[in-house]
């Protein structure tokens, strides 16, 4: 929550008073994103999030990218002390910041699970 809650509290307000006013625009970018993620189709989600308005006043190199940076410099001594799933936001996998393609870059092979 706190890097949730870490931009300015204007940029916040802005965004909130922005879903609330156009919610119908909210829901069909959300409705987009979703679709793509359950397509399998993460390089249009990625640019889907890139695209979104919220997105754009909101600091994703901290929101998202320095997490996916921690979590691949973190994952692989957790993968090898344990048998482990990990669960992130599907925000969190697309991209050249994203943990799929970091964990890639270290040597993982990285595979999609079906949802069915």
């Amino acid at each position: 929550m706190e890097l949730l809650m870490s931009d300015p509290i204007k940029t916040q307000a802005k965004i909130l008073v922005e879903t609330v006013t156009d919610w119908n625009k909210g829901k069909a970018e959300l409705k987009g994103m979703m679709d793509a993620y359950v397509a399998g189709n993460l390089d249009l989600l990625y640019k889907l999030m890139s695209e979104s308005e919220s997105s754009e006043m909101l600091n994703q190199a901290e929101l998202i990218d320095a997490r996916n940076k921690n979590w691949a410099k973190e994952m692989p001594a957790i993968m090898k002390a344990n048998s482990v799933f990990f669960a992130v936001g599907a925000g969190h996998l697309p991209g050249k910041m994203g943990v799929l393609a970091l964990l890639k870059a270290k040597g993982y092979k990285v595979t999609p699970v079906a949802l069915n």
